[in-house]
């Protein structure tokens, strides 16, 4: 059976969804007091944090400022 975007179904309820379909339909998480959809909470956090893609700068230039700011981040131990 295939999903609506073509790829082979893998989840069946509540309708018949590939893996990634259905997270975009369905996958919420609770934060903060308010049920968000995945991606909204995604986003909403790299822009709290300042590591949303900025319209004036390339993906290499986000690439590097995300990696410098997980270089210098407290939960950073390790080397890369």
């Amino acid at each position: 059976m295939k999903c609506k975007c073509g790829k082979r179904v893998t989840q069946l309820w509540p309708t018949s969804l590939c893996d990634t379909c259905w997270a975009e339909d369905y996958s919420t998480q609770w934060y903060d007091g308010k049920q968000w959809g995945f991606k909204h909470l995604f986003k909403a956090l790299l822009v709290e944090r300042n590591l949303f893609k900025r319209d004036d700068e390339t993906k290499d230039e986000w690439y590097a400022r995300c990696k410098e700011k997980a270089l210098t981040s407290k939960l950073f131990r390790g080397k890369i």
